[in-house]
């Protein structure tokens, strides 16, 4: 599953696009409810760059959950250290046939009386360092092995890593035929000040294949996240079955005793379905068609809000068509958008997925009916992924944007607004400026400069924003 999904991105995208930009499509001009009065006013450009940073993350945001739901998994938290999947198990397998043959060749599997050790060794390649040890108990016919890494080169970030492994091996160590992985715990601790703290591991074997590799399993993850964040904590359990259905959930505490919810299922004929609920009681649900069997598929989703003051609800659908001779794609959404009093707004957006200069790149067409257009594209790192792009209003304003977005969604932005696109070209500076940073689920905070004149920008995850001035005086908006 996990291949899938750091392979295939593009659908994601196209599931919260139109909340981008607050040009989004607008069919037969729909009266929008008018956010509460406040005391502070501000000019229509810093209204439209203010919600522009908000749709844009809450897009970025989205990405990778509609991604992972058409091929194959589902959008969920992936830190270093976790075992969310078969592959990441059949890794550590390897890590153990590793171990088990240095073992063999030590001569010690002849050493055996009850819980036996086999063999140990401290070890050094390079900025690594660490031990290796397998002992073998002949009355459970079970060996249980372990590795630890206590040295590491200084760009990893680590601290300290153990995995220990439980396997069953018969009457003889040296007949590998019946051999099978049982279980594995994992411990991964960071250096200080890394936004992660530790990740604890654990996975149970629950079926084989006739090589005996593990088929099915059931893992649970908790990662403890540092200080300067405002996550708290991540729990995770899947269920991984032979026939590739399973179900994957999770929490995620914050520190302001909130939390956000997810549950997916996926089944053995390449469907499945979801559930989310967001810190503000927010609930999310939709069903899925995997990429995997035809190249195609396809994804709904319906968000209903529980306190956005201006949108009730919002209706996606999404085709996706992959061309298995390069991994290109093609997809096209259709969004609606439902206002509390009755109104909605509609668009359509265009996304290709195509390769360049080593890496993957999203191509982004936002055709909307009466606010404009937006073009856009995403690349894809290993670890992260930039973007950069324009947006032209009705009024002539020209928007320029670029950030970066890294591990669990948390990323930034900066936005230009010019008084026109000629204007840019004639390198006139920017009317005004936003710089924001932004968490995995939507909320963040931003400075915006206008006129000589500083605000600070705070986002909800539920797309409320306020704009605060040095005097106190503030403005509420919506993202959408």
């Amino acid at each position: 599953m996990k291949a899938f999904i750091k392979s295939l991105r593009v659908l994601a995208v196209l599931a919260a696009l139109t909340l981008w930009l607050p040009f989004s499509g607008c069919e037969d001009s729909p009266t929008e409810p008018a956010p509460p009065s406040t005391d502070l006013q501000l000019s229509a450009q810093a209204k439209g760059a203010a919600q522009s940073g908000w749709q844009l993350q809450n897009t970025l945001n989205t990405q990778d959950q509609l991604s992972g739901m058409v091929s194959g998994g589902a959008h969920i938290f992936d830190e270093e250290g976790m075992l969310n999947s078969i592959s990441d198990i059949r890794k550590e397998e390897n890590t153990l046939k590793k171990i088990y043959s240095y073992a063999e060749k030590s001569g010690g599997f002849a050493k055996i009386s009850g819980d036996s050790l086999i063999w140990y060794e401290e070890w050094s390649l390079g900025q690594l360092s660490g031990r290796r040890a397998l002992y073998y108990n002949n009355e459970t016919q079970t060996a249980r092995s372990y590795e630890v890494i206590f040295q590491f080169p200084q760009f990893l970030r680590l601290e300290y890593d153990s995995t220990q492994f439980i396997l069953f091996v018969g009457p003889s160590l040296q007949d590998p035929a019946d051999d099978r992985l049982l279980s594995i715990d994992k411990l991964t601790r960071f250096e200080a000040n890394y936004f992660v703290e530790r990740v604890e591991s654990h996975a149970e074997a629950t079926d084989w294949n006739a090589q005996n590799q593990v088929s099915g399993a059931i893992a649970g993850n908790t990662v403890w996240y540092g200080a300067q964040t405002e996550l708290l904590k991540l729990q995770q359990n899947a269920e991984l079955n032979p026939d590739e259905s399973g179900s994957i959930s999770e929490r995620l505490d914050y520190r302001d005793s909130t939390f956000l919810s997810r549950e997916v299922n996926f089944y053995a004929n390449h469907t499945g379905d979801f559930n989310e609920t967001w810190r503000d009681g927010t609930t999310v649900s939709g069903a899925f068609d995997l990429l995997e069997d035809d190249n195609h598929a396809a994804v709904t989703r319906i968000i209903d809000f529980a306190q956005n003051f201006i949108v009730d609800k919002i209706e996606q659908g999404a085709e996706y068509t992959l061309d298995p001779q390069d991994s290109s794609s093609a997809a096209v959404l259709r969004e609606k958008i439902t206002f509390r009093n009755g109104a909605e707004d509609t668009a359509r957006v265009e996304v290709e997925r195509f390769f360049d200069a080593g890496q993957w790149n999203e191509h982004f067409v936002v055709q909307t009916s009466h606010r404009g257009q937006s073009d856009f594209t995403v690349i894809y790192y290993d670890d992260y992924k930039t973007f950069a792009g324009e947006h032209t209003t009705p009024e002539g304003y020209y928007i320029l944007f670029n950030g970066a977005e890294y591990a669990a969604g948390n990323g930034e932005i900066l936005l230009e607004v010019y008084a026109s696109k000629q204007a840019y070209l004639n390198g006139e500076p920017p009317i005004l400026t936003l710089h924001i940073i932004y968490n995995g689920d939507g909320s963040g905070r931003g400075e915006l400069a206008e006129g000589g004149k500083t605000y600070q920008v705070v986002y909800k995850p539920n797309g409320e924003i306020t704009v605060r001035d040095s005097s106190g005086k503030t403005a509420s908006l919506t993202g959408y």
